[in-house]
């Protein structure tokens, strides 16, 4: 469950920082995975290259701006895991959210 709220909040930042360093990093996730993580290549991104390499991989090849929608999914799913207490129906919250984040990205 810890996991899962702390991937959460991994994302959010990653997202958000997207927004404002995608075109000063795509370059670098756009090459090869070496050129990405050698020591002398450098990305603004706030979570570093890996942060860089996971938004890049959401925004720009997956989703897009519906990706923020894993977040609460996530975090919702990972404080009934650590709480051991169900908040809501995981099935159907899962069903609505993932459903719309398909679709807004195809919008």
């Amino acid at each position: 469950g810890l996991l899962l709220i702390l991937f959460s909040a991994y994302l959010s930042i990653a997202f958000i920082s997207y927004f404002f360093t995608w075109d000063i990093d795509q370059d670098k996730v756009l090459g090869s995975a070496t050129d990405l993580f050698s020591p002398d290549t450098r990305v603004v991104n706030w979570l570093g290259k890996l942060g860089a390499l996971v938004s890049h991989w959401f925004m720009y090849k997956a989703f897009g701006a519906a990706s923020f929608v894993l977040v609460p999914v996530l975090l919702l799913y990972g404080l009934q895991k650590l709480m051991k207490r169900q908040f809501i129906n995981v099935g159907a919250f899962n069903a609505k959210w993932l459903f719309l984040m398909v679709w807004s990205s195809l919008l």
